[in-house]
């Protein structure tokens, strides 16, 4: 059934079929897609053309291509680690990976395996190699 007092929204640059029932929407489009109908925020770096609809776009940009105003995580485990990246995320994985900080090992306890994944690797070295090995209950 359809209501003939919606109202729909279309868009009319170069024969594009986008329409919507919020004028909002087809601001937005008209906005990402034409780049017409909005204020756009440029990278002020030479020679870059970068442009995003909002503020937050281009200070991450900045950040990511650019190197400026970056807040750094710096690995602080001595003696003298000199990683650091962009990313709070990166640098727990570079503890784990290049130093064994905050790892939760797995030990297999019918053999001498050992993996600090238990859904990845753990929980199927269980499954596949030593669940068939161990010995059965009987009642």
């Amino acid at each position: 059934m359809h209501d003939s007092s919606v109202r729909w929204y279309t868009c009319t640059e170069l024969n594009r079929s986008f329409k919507s029932k919020q004028a909002g929407h087809l601001k937005t489009h008209k906005a990402t897609v034409h780049e017409g109908d909005g204020n756009w925020f440029s990278c002020s770096e030479p020679d870059c053309v970068f442009k995003a609809k909002q503020f937050g776009g281009v200070k991450r940009h900045k950040a990511a291509i650019h190197n400026i105003e970056v807040k750094w995580y710096p690995c602080t485990v001595p003696p003298s680690c000199d990683f650091r990246t962009k990313q709070a995320s990166n640098l727990i994985s570079h503890k784990v990976a290049a130093h064994g900080i905050d790892v939760t090992w797995y030990y297999c306890s019918s053999c001498d395996y050992v993996s600090n994944s238990f859904q990845s690797y753990f929980s199927k070295h269980i499954i596949l190699s030593c669940f068939p090995k161990l010995p059965s209950i009987k009642n």
